[in-house]
C-alpha cells in the first residue's frame, strides 16, 4: 500500500504527492512548497506605501510587427470590475513611472495565481543598479513576457527603494 499524499491549496493548486515513508527528499520539497505559498499569499496582501519613494507601474500590450504594420505598445483596459484581461499568448512589456523628484530604484514580483512567485526585475544579466528611474521620469523596459498558466489572478508587486535593491536574493529566487 502506497503511503504518499496528495497535497493541494485551498484554491485547488497541486503542492504535488508526497511519499514520507522512503523519501526524506519529498518531506523537505513540502515543507519548502508550503512555505513558497504562504511567502506569495502574505506578498499577494501586503500594501505597504511610503512617503518618499513614489512609483506606478503599467502593464502594456506588445503586438509584434506583421506585414507592414509596425509593433506596438499600448496599455491594457480595465474591464468592469476594474481588473485586466490578458490572455494566454499575450507578450507584455512594462512602463514604470516615477512620480516623485529623487531617483528611485525597482523590483518586480510576479505573484501567480497559485501564490508561486517570482521577482522578474532584476532579470539576469540586469544588475539591481540598473533599476532606476529618476525623478519625474518614465521608462519602458525592454523586457518582454509571454503569458500562459496558471491561470487566474495575477498580480503583479512594484517595490521601491532609494537604493538598489534584489529582492531575488532575499527570496531565493535569482
Amino acid at each position: 500500500a502506497s503511503k504518499a499524499v496528495n497535497m493541494s491549496t485551498a484554491e485547488g493548486f497541486s503542492l504535488g504527492e508526497f511519499d514520507f515513508v522512503n523519501k526524506e527528499s519529498d518531506f523537505n520539497q513540502l515543507v519548502k512548497d508550503i512555505k513558497n505559498y504562504a511567502q506569495g499569499m502574505f506578498l499577494r496582501k501586503l500594501d505597504l506605501q511610503g512617503n518618499y519613494i513614489k512609483l506606478q507601474l503599467e502593464i502594456l500590450k506588445f503586438t509584434p510587427a506583421k506585414g507592414d504594420k509596425k509593433s506596438s505598445l499600448e496599455p491594457f483596459q480595465l474591464d468592469e470590475t476594474g481588473n485586466m484581461r490578458i490572455q494566454t499568448g499575450d507578450i507584455i512589456q512594462v512602463k514604470i513611472k516615477n512620480l516623485g523628484i529623487k531617483p528611485a530604484y525597482f523590483n518586480l514580483i510576479d505573484i501567480q495565481p497559485d501564490n508561486n512567485f517570482k521577482v522578474i526585475l532584476p532579470e539576469s544579466p540586469q544588475t539591481p543598479e540598473e533599476m532606476k528611474v529618476l525623478g519625474e521620469q518614465e521608462i519602458i523596459l525592454p523586457n518582454q513576457w509571454n503569458i500562459g498558466e496558471p491561470f487566474g489572478p495575477e498580480i503583479f508587486k512594484l517595490v521601491g527603494s532609494d537604493k538598489p535593491l534584489n529582492l531575488g536574493n532575499a527570496f531565493g529566487t535569482r
